[in-house]
């Protein structure tokens, strides 16, 4: 499965716990979030951004966020408080943007979670890790 996009957007997925007290949370597995064409989301494919309660990103088997190039922060995941678990056979690979071509992490309480998968093969025209106290 696939989910693209092929013209430029801020985000193409987004979970966000910010408009409510409760987590949010999503699991892929088995898809493909890429950017085709002249597509291109400036803040990740994948923004993950908590609020109050946590808002948490799963990549599973066969998940891969790949082929964005952002301008501003994060070609594939944007983290934003969130959480990111990246299991066996995920991949984040073949994004660029000016601040972490794979993850972007501009908040301290970010959580990178490695249990396997690979983040290989992006590139970031400024700075290659986005940490907080990277221009958000």
């Amino acid at each position: 499965y696939a989910i693209e996009v092929d013209s430029p957007a801020n985000t193409l997925i987004k979970v966000d716990s910010t408009l409510s007290s409760d987590a949010a949370s999503l699991t892929l597995e088995r898809v493909t979030v890429q950017a085709v064409g002249s597509g291109g989301a400036e803040f990740g494919l994948v923004q993950v951004q908590s609020g109050s309660a946590v808002a948490k990103l799963i990549l599973n088997a066969g998940a891969t966020v790949k082929g964005n190039t952002s301008g501003i922060d994060a070609g594939g995941v944007y983290l934003q408080g969130g959480t990111l678990v990246m299991n066996a056979g995920s991949e984040i690979s073949g994004n660029t943007a000016k601040y972490g071509g794979g993850v972007c992490s501009t908040n301290a309480n970010d959580e990178i979670e490695l249990n396997g998968g690979l983040i290989r093969a992006n590139r970031a025209t400024v700075a290659a890790v986005c940490a907080p106290s990277c221009p958000a």
